[in-house]
């Protein structure tokens, strides 16, 4: 690598120096590792003593190798070739991943960044690699120590939403539970996407989250948006318990909060849930007739899709209820429909456990109305269909065999 300096050097060797005249040439013969006509040298020692660890010091730093940082990032699809190569990632912020080309700050959003590779950060590179080959298990692990462990702010940041992602892919609902818990208390509009997949109501590992977040509501220095993420959040994990009046004691809580800025976009999350709330409730009591009321009163409130799939599911329960209740054929056909309609609006994708749940009762209901071989059908498109929901397709097998008995 030649020196930036080397040419000014060169140009003060060739001028008559007035502090020290060069080494004759016999001196510099005897010295192998001096060169007979070495400009720089002679630039050094006509320096005074005292300047001339100085000069060698630049001269040090200039021609020493310059270490620069190559990060790449994948848009859309985590393999093949990065989009971006050798560019420097600077931070996370505004729902988007910025970073510098050839020195020019650029920036993508991050739902559109699908990987990415960091130098001087091995472990969140293991993470990254495991997450785009589909081994969420160890990408769960690995995003776990780099959110504990990085030095960088923003790859913190980066790793905890990547965490709450494979922890629901993988069903590590401890790990998601946690990690978004700790995404709220960072910035809860980034963690406004993020909130865990919640799992079947029996298990531990809700009353874990339960204490988390009870443990998190403790703190002296929340700010009102991160209080009624995790107010929210709560309500739906007492809601997953079946824990109604916990529910409705982290409810009031919410409305308290939410009343000191009644613009805030949450004031209409929060009328949602203690309209589903209310439903369920009610459905619980078999007073059917007020279910339906509470859900179609004011259909405007359920603009989240996870609200609008439960008030669905809930209207169909209480339509079936009726149902039931007169044993009259075309109310059950309508609740049929009514559960099938849950099916058709959100099977698309990663479907959520109400539309196995909808299958379920839409078979009862064929049952009911004798046509066993619908009823076959729906039972058999649960099992297939939906093999990670554990307690829907056990339902759907015994439904299935009991079906079958002569």
């Amino acid at each position: 690598m030649i020196c930036p300096l080397t040419p000014s050097l060169m140009a003060a060797g060739g001028k008559q120096l007035p502090f020290r005249a060069a080494r004759s040439s016999r001196s510099a013969q005897r010295q192998p590792g001096i060169m007979r006509a070495d400009p720089g040298n002679n630039f050094v020692r006509s320096l005074p003593r005292c300047c001339r660890w100085l000069a060698v010091a630049v001269i040090v730093l200039c021609c020493a190798p310059v270490s620069v940082r190559a990060d790449a990032i994948w848009l859309e699809r985590p393999t093949g070739a990065p989009i971006f190569n050798n560019v420097r990632i600077t931070r996370v912020e505004a729902g988007a991943l910025f970073f510098l080309v050839a020195g020019n700050e650029t920036s993508r959003e991050l739902s559109r960044v699908a990987r990415i590779s960091v130098d001087d950060e091995p472990v969140l590179n293991q993470a990254e690699e495991a997450f785009a080959a589909g081994n969420f298990d160890a990408a769960v692990d690995a995003y776990e120590r780099v959110s504990r462990s990085s030095a960088r702010a923003w790859v913190r940041e980066w790793s905890t939403n990547r965490l709450v992602e494979a922890s629901n892919r993988s069903g590590r609902f401890d790990a998601a539970s946690a990690a978004y818990v700790a995404l709220v208390l960072k910035d809860p509009s980034a963690a406004a996407n993020a909130r865990p997949k919640l799992p079947p109501s029996g298990s531990t590992y809700l009353d874990t989250a339960v204490s988390q977040v009870n443990a998190a509501l403790s703190g002296a220095r929340l700010t009102d948006a991160q209080r009624a993420a995790l107010l929210t959040y709560l309500i739906e994990l007492h809601a997953a318990r079946k824990d109604e009046p916990a529910a409705s004691r982290a409810s009031q809580m919410l409305e308290e909060v939410l009343a000191r800025d009644p613009n805030n976009p949450a004031a209409g999350r929060a009328l949602a849930r203690r309209k589903l709330q209310a439903a369920s409730s009610l459905l619980a009591q078999k007073q059917f007739d007020r279910a339906i009321v509470e859900i179609e009163s004011d259909r405007s409130v359920f603009t989240d899709p996870k609200e609008q799939v439960e008030a669905l599911y809930l209207l169909a329960e209480a339509r079936a209820g009726q149902a039931l209740k007169s044993r009259d054929r075309t109310q059950l056909q309508d609740a049929a429909l009514a559960y099938l309609r849950v099916v058709a609006h959100f099977k698309d994708g990663e479907p959520p456990p109400q539309v196995p749940l909808a299958l379920l009762g839409a078979a009862a209901l064929c049952q009911e109305l004798g046509d066993s071989r619908g009823a076959a059908r729906l039972y058999q498109q649960v099992i297939d269909g939906y093999p990670n929901q554990a307690d829907a397709v056990s339902a759907a097998r015994e439904a299935l065999a009991r079906l079958r008995q002569p």
